[in-house]
């Protein structure tokens, strides 16, 4: 029967229908999805003809065969090395929604039992924890001097047993956190009493129904006989958790490691922790009304995190900080705090002080140049005036922030003895006006941040910072001259912005930087030229008022992104503004773009007449977005079938655009301040789901009702459009705007658009309509509803 009953299941699944798309369709994504899939020969399998229409019996049987090759693929591989479940894999059993059936259960239960015991026990212990719990606060639970981590987590993220995301979030495929429960769940069956995981705070029958509330009330009594817990995370939207709670001093988990009591709105004083000795990590992050810390926290000897960000009401720290030797990160961003006790000096074990948006934060003491073992230091957005000359102790710092200090107008000269730790140094928004000569100093330096600065040059010696790869200075106005020759040196620079400051030159020996992938000159307005670029270039933009002519392209194959202008693109998308005729230069220039791996282009150049995008079937194939704005530009060749985002604005020349009915893509569509009379093609955008006409003399929009994508609609200052097609069709649309479109007597279909959630219709014959008043009743019902 249990058999039976699988192969009924089985059948059920193979019987899904196909998502979306006929069955041609169907069999094409399907080619793309899995022939990659590793370990399954997919055009081998029953029902599988690439190229052909498979009938829906054909279909149903691939995914039942697929499910019968994807166990197998779940087995140990040939060299018996242990197998999880890895990206290809887990993407396969989301889409099949396998569940954990006896056959899986028995194929990942080979898997589990050859984990070593201390393996055994992280991986079930992750089964339990909550989806995406930070991955360096777990690792605590598992510190063992005899069983290092990469024996441990980092082996099971290398089998792909677990996950560990980009920002550190833990987490476990569905299928191998069920596993992993109902492992623990037989584990207690066999040894009632015993049990040593909850997944859940199962205190139900504690529950005391509240008015307005469904808190969960409980106290110590609760946690008699948890005196081996190691993490406890109390949810505060279903937990009032206070100071004088008569809990705190009564339990006892000496062997706690983490407390995480985020959120804890009611929380005004931290509560007593002298009960926790062994306690690593304290989190009351968000803990909005917290404004004191209680004294019992000099007791956390073994504490190695303290996060206090977005404590909203804390104003100051205690001197009990001093105490807490072992502390390794403090994170106080977001709070009320004015000053940092002295005693923080003390702390000769911390390597992460975070201080950003702390707006009250005014005085940086000496004693952090105590803080030997310090590497990051941000006071982001801070109202400190200085830093003391004592940082140049910190001989260990690899990151100083101090972005948005705006009161700060100097560096001290004693920064040059950071010249063997520094690696990043952010004095973005400063009143910062010349770097000091000892800045030169820094040769392990790789990212230096100066934007919004008033620094008028750079140094002469910057190619001393030979390990320099990232250079920002975007935006500072008072930045004039020629850049040095000296940056010849830096071998290793990748990016470059110098955008919106008044340079006058790009030297020569720029195109010696083999390894520079980004250069930004956008509102660069005194350059006239630019030099030989380096061909390792994969993102140029430039723009200047006084550029007499384009840069050579023909060597930068590397290039995916690049604008180019002689205005900043930005200035001339002004819907409001009323379009006026504009003189035309001598000599129109007309350009090819041969750039076989370009995505981005954007060209906002007034003496660019004709655009010509590459010679042969190969070039441009990758472009998926177009910008033109050019008032002079009159040609614009075959679109690239790539496309998925075409922008024509301000091209008061440009009277008509090729046919873009093949550009199956693209999916957004912007005409602004055009004189493009129609859109040949229109019904072909089949991919289309934001369209915006805007200052235009467009005349018809045929073929708009078979726009089924279609997510967005705003036609503004239209004065030409004469109406519009019925959209009853456009069953997807969220945002409908027509404003200013003067002779669009009606909008027809409106009463069928059953996902709108925004109609503005306004300064048009249709505003009037009944149907147009009826609909806007609807969507405001809806807006209730919702």
């Amino acid at each position: 029967m249990k058999k039976k009953a699988e192969e009924d299941s089985a059948d059920d699944d193979a019987a899904a229908p196909p998502m979306g798309g006929d069955a041609a369709a169907s069999d094409t994504d399907c080619h793309d999805v899995f022939l990659s899939f590793r370990g399954v020969d997919v055009a081998s399998l029953p029902g599988w003809v690439t190229g052909s229409s498979s009938s829906t019996d054909d279909i149903r049987k691939l995914v039942k065969a697929i499910k019968v090759e994807l166990k197998v693929v779940l087995r140990k591989d040939k060299e018996k090395e242990l197998v999880g479940i890895d990206k290809q894999v887990e993407d396969m059993m989301d889409l099949l929604d396998l569940e954990v059936s006896d056959d899986i259960e028995k194929i990942l239960m080979v898997s589990y039992e050859e984990l070593s015991k201390e393996q055994k026990e992280i991986f079930l212990d992750i089964a339990c924890l909550p989806a995406d719990v930070d991955y360096r606060i777990a690792s605590f639970m598992w510190h063992n001097p005899n069983f290092p981590l990469s024996d441990g987590i980092d082996a099971l993220h290398v089998m792909s047993l677990v996950k560990i995301g980009k920002n550190n979030e833990l987490g476990m495929h569905r299928l191998l956190r069920d596993f992993g429960q109902q492992i623990i769940r037989k584990e207690d069956d066999l040894h009632p009493g015993t049990r040593g995981r909850l997944c859940n705070l199962e205190l139900a029958w504690k529950t005391e129904k509240m008015e307005g509330t469904d808190h969960l009330n409980f106290d110590a009594r609760d946690f008699n006989s948890m005196l081996n817990i190691r993490f406890l995370i109390l949810d505060c939207a279903k937990v009032v958790v206070t100071e004088d709670w008569g809990g705190w001093r009564k339990i006892k988990m000496p062997q706690l490691k983490v407390l995480n009591l985020t959120g804890c709105a009611d929380l005004l004083i931290s509560p007593d922790l002298s009960s926790f000795p062994d306690l690593e990590i304290l989190i009351l992050e968000g803990c909005s009304r917290l404004m004191k810390l209680d004294p019992s926290i000099r007791h956390l000897k073994c504490l190695t995190t303290l996060n206090l960000r977005f404590c909203d009401e804390l104003n100051m720290l205690p001197i009990e900080l001093g105490h807490m030797k072992a502390l390794k990160e403090l994170l106080i961003d977001g709070t009320s705090v004015q000053e940092i006790p002295m005693s923080m000096g003390y702390m000769e074990k911390l390597e992460i002080f975070n201080a950003s948006n702390c707006l009250r934060l005014s005085h940086l003491p000496d004693s952090v140049g105590d803080l030997t073992a310090l590497s990051e230091l941000s006071l982001e957005n801070a109202e400190i005036t200085r830093i003391p000359d004592s940082v140049a102790k910190l001989v260990k710092l690899r990151i100083l922030s101090l972005k948005d200090c705006r009161w700060i107008g100097r560096l001290p000269d004693s920064i040059r003895n950071l010249g063997n730790s520094l690696e990043e140094l952010d004095i973005t928004g400063t009143c910062i006006s010349k770097l000091p000569n000892s800045i030169t100093c820094l040769g392990r330096l790789k990212v230096l941040k100066i934007d919004s600065c008033l620094i008028r040059e750079l140094p002469r010696e910057i190619g001393n910072l030979v390990n320099l790869e990232e250079l920002h200075a975007s935006h500072c106005k008072s930045l004039k001259g020629a850049i040095p020759t000296a940056i010849k040196c830096l071998d290793r620079l990748r990016i470059l912005r110098l955008g919106h400051s008044i340079i006058s030159g790009i030297p020569s020996e720029i195109g010696s930087l083999s390894c520079l992938q980004t250069l930004d000159l956008l509102q660069c307005n005194r350059i006239q030229a630019l030099p030989e670029l380096p061909s390792s270039l994969t993102c140029l933009c430039v723009s200047s008022e006084r550029m007499k002519t384009l840069p050579d392209l023909k060597d930068l194959v590397k290039l995916e992104e690049m604008c180019l202008g002689d205005k900043d693109p930005k200035e001339l998308i002004c819907p409001s503004t009323r379009m006026k005729p504009t003189s035309r230069s001598r000599d129109l220039l007309v350009v090819p773009i041969v750039l076989s791996k370009l995505k981005m282009l954007e060209l906002s150049h007034s003496r660019i007449r004709e655009l010509k995008l590459g010679h042969d079937s190969r070039s441009c194939t990758h472009l998926k977005k177009l910008v033109l704005s050019g008032v002079n530009l009159e040609i614009v060749p075959e679109l690239p079938s790539s496309l998925s985002v075409l922008s024509i604005r301000h091209c008061l020349s440009l009277r008509q655009l090729p046919a873009v009915h093949y550009l199956r893509k693209l999916s957004e569509l912007n005409l602004i301040q055009s004189v493009v009379e129609e859109i040949k093609g229109l019904q072909g955008l089949t991919a289309l789901e934001i369209l915006n006409i805007t200052h235009c003399e467009i005349r018809n929009l045929n073929g708009l009702g078979q726009l089924r994508d279609l997510r967005s609609l705003i036609l503004s200052d239209c004065d030409s459009l004469g109406g519009l097609p019925d959209i009853s069709n456009l069953k997807m649309l969220n945002v409908l705007v027509v404003q200013r479109c003067r002779m669009i007597p009606d909008v027809k279909g409106l009463m069928e658009l059953t996902s709108l959630e925004v109609l503005r219709v306004s300064e048009c014959e249709a505003e009037s309509t009944q149907q147009v008043q009826d609909a806007l009743k609807l969507v405001m019902e809806r807006s209730i509803n919702s």
